[in-house]
């Protein structure tokens, strides 16, 4: 998985390679991709659904975690 800010408050991935993205996924929990992002200490966290654009290319919007927290950890599955 590819992962780019853009800037502080939305990421954008891509799922396979750059030149074929995977463009087809089952949804689980009613969602087809879960990008979780937690800080150092684990305490705080962000649990967001991506949209998929036409080009197999996701955006997220990112609230930034409080102050003193430092993103660390994305997942998804």
């Amino acid at each position: 998985m590819n992962i780019t800010r853009s800037n502080f408050t939305v990421l954008g991935m891509t799922c396979g390679d750059r030149d074929a993205p995977v463009t087809r996924f089952d949804e689980l929990h009613e969602r087809q991709l879960h990008f979780i992002v937690l800080s150092r200490d684990l305490v705080r966290f962000h649990h967001r659904h991506p949209a998929m654009g036409a080009t197999g290319h996701w955006t997220v919007d990112l609230p930034p975690l409080p102050t003193g927290s430092t993103p660390t950890n994305p997942g998804g599955h």
